[in-house]
């Protein structure tokens, strides 16, 4: 459709002008999530391209991109925001996924982004916070003395500055609700007032393996329980509620405790009873469990995507099984936190498992107390334990009327390594939410920015204590960027040698290729008979990551492959595109195989 150049400043003027009622200062903004964030209901901000000044059918065409735009979003009000040429749409009808599904790539649109609600970052109203000197050490007294704990001591005043730097880091980011943390523990008070808001619930009824059983959950459930094969894990003893907390206690509401991130989604798998006992096998199912519900909603960037474990427990020899399942979260892209253990030993010479596998994902987490020190009960490896995190005297979440906690009380002391754990996975998560690194990034993004103090020289493998401002700081300023390619379709076959007797004796099946590229790189695998999207998705992964020099490292998830770019500059630029081909045009004029990509491009 075509207008007269005079069109043009007459429809930008009209999309303005119907925008001119205001907002009182004081009114509250409508919200709703897009990735995890808050953004404006209902709206968008676009940038059109550009028309040059002296080409009128070229402005003709943009003045009818913009008004298509307005009927294609049922835009309501448009107004022109700053001096770049952005406008802010606000949709009758569509929410913000749909505007940026129907704006992205649309006729004329350069840019198209949600109207981001931004807070201001002060220091969160939890009245507790001054009770978690793991977040925020001010130098004040432990209040609470912990019976057969000498290490806590009511007149011990702590060393301002010696815990995580949380405050400071919430004023790059909060959290996300996008990522997910797995609590592989006792369970989790899903209903508590302050983890409720941050506890998963599944968007929809899924399905997932327990060895080769398959199990399927209904919507609204939370996790998994190994002892009684149902989809709910109610905390019985309190430990997997308490780590919970630390990891993401709801944050800035006015009620009790903060959490490492303010905003997140806590899945828990119950495989600890209510003694605080569990068994290998049923580690190993939970694993399993987390592993097929990442994949069952979608791998890396869908609704259940676990980036990290927390593992606050251990004990028991060696175990092979343990260890194998262990990959596998490596490769469904899981960083895999464990506590360092409680037996004042050294791991070097005596491990303790699971922190003691020597698998890529694996942190093993020792403890400190809130004057740096290491606490007397902890483990230490200098090249077993990776790093340290406050880990004695934390106060955080716990059931009412449990094992751990027979009062009626919500929030209770605890020590020990399995508390310093979470300290770790959280700031993984809230490292996350800034930039989205596979494992083999997210793990020295953790360990390179720790702050080294005295007493983990020669104790850890860093030498430090997990730093959250630290690592955000490194994320914002260095994240390499991730896509996905997603591989669709079934093998084909035609009858080439009917049955006399009905049927087909022979079949003829398709043979092909599909390839990504990335940076001009090609990687390509071949299919044909017996192929899946599923196995093709594998092979994509074997051959990506095979290749120390491949621009991209790779994760697999289903038919889904995750990768997340390399960084080799300060600007780094990335392309990325994916094909396939049939090898028998003359009997199947389309591949049995297609694959899609998205995301990564552009320079990070």
């Amino acid at each position: 459709m075509k207008f007269n150049v005079t069109r043009f400043p007459q429809i930008f003027a009209f999309l303005v002008m119907i925008s001119i009622s205001t907002t009182p200062a004081s009114a509250q903004i409508a919200k709703q999530s897009y990735q995890g964030h808050d953004a404006a209901a209902n709206e968008v901000l676009i940038k059109f391209q550009q028309a040059p000044p002296n080409d009128p059918q070229a402005q003709a065409e943009i003045a009818a991109d913009i008004q298509q735009a307005e009927v294609t979003g049922d835009i309501d009000v448009a107004r022109a925001v700053g001096s770049a040429g952005w406008m802010r749409f606000h949709s009758r009808s569509n929410d913000v996924t749909t505007l940026m599904s129907i704006h992205t790539g649309a006729a004329g649109v350069a840019y198209v982004e949600p109207n981001w609600i931004a807070h201001t970052t002060s220091t969160p109203n939890d009245p507790y916070l001054s009770q978690e000197w793991g977040l925020q050490n001010t130098g004040q007294t432990l209040p609470y003395t912990i019976p057969n704990d000498t290490a806590c001591d009511i007149q011990r005043a702590g060393t301002p500055g010696a815990d995580i730097s949380a405050v400071q880091a919430w004023n790059i980011s909060p959290g996300s609700t996008a990522i997910v943390v797995g609590v592989v523990d006792t369970g989790i008070h899903y209903n508590h007032p302050d983890l409720a808001a941050n506890v998963w619930s599944a968007p929809a009824q899924y399905s997932f393996y327990q060895g080769t059983t398959q199990y399927t959950c209904p919507a609204g459930t939370h996790g998994w329980n190994t002892f009684t094969n149902a989809c709910d894990p109610s905390d019985d003893h309190g430990h997997g509620t308490h780590v919970s907390g630390t990891i993401g206690a709801a944050t800035n509401n006015g009620v009790g405790v903060a959490g490492v991130n303010w905003s997140t989604k806590i899945i828990a798998c119950k495989f600890l009873n209510s003694s605080g006992s569990g068994t290998t096998a049923n580690a190993v199912n939970c694993l399993q469990f987390m592993e097929g519900i990442k994949g069952y909603f979608g791998g890396k960037g869908g609704a259940a995507d676990v980036r990290a474990l927390n593992n606050s427990w251990g004990g028991g020899g060696f175990s092979q099984a343990l260890l194998d399942e262990i990959y596998n979260t490596y490769t469904a892209d899981m960083m895999f936190v464990a506590a360092a253990g409680n037996n004042s030993s050294d791991n070097d010479t005596t491990p303790f498992y699971p922190a003691s596998y020597n698998a890529p994902n694996v942190v093993s987490v020792a403890a400190t107390d809130n004057r740096d020190s290491l606490v007397w009960f902890s483990n230490y490896g200098s090249s077993t334990v990776q790093l340290g995190a406050p880990g004695d005297c934390v106060y955080s979440t716990v059931p009412p009327h449990v094992t751990l906690n027979p009062s009626s009380e919500l929030y209770k002391y605890l020590s020990g390594t399995s508390m310093a754990t979470p300290h770790v996975s959280g700031t993984a998560a809230l490292s996350e939410s800034v930039c989205q690194f596979d494992t083999e990034l997210l793990k020295p993004n953790l360990l390179n920015d720790v702050v080294v103090i005295p007493s983990l020289s020669g104790k850890t493998v860093t030498g430090g204590r997990v730093n959250a401002y630290n690592s955000l700081n490194a994320a914002s300023g260095g994240c390499p960027g991730t896509g996905y390619a997603s591989i669709s379709g079934t093998e084909k076959s035609i009858c080439r040698i009917p049955n006399p007797n009905g049927g087909c004796a022979v079949y003829l099946y398709d043979g092909g290729t599909v390839s990504i590229i990335v940076n001009g790189v090609t990687k390509t695998v071949n299919y044909g008979e017996g192929s899946t999207s599923g196995s093709l998705a594998s092979d994509l992964y074997n051959a990506i990551n095979g290749d120390g020099t491949y621009p991209a490292r790779a994760h697999v998830s289903g038919s889904k492959v995750s990768l997340s770019a390399k960084r080799t500059g300060a600007d780094t630029c990335y392309s990325v595109s994916g094909s396939s081909t049939t090898l028998l045009p003359n009997y199947f004029h389309t591949p049995s195989f297609r694959i899609t990509v998205s995301g990564l491009s552009g320079c990070r």
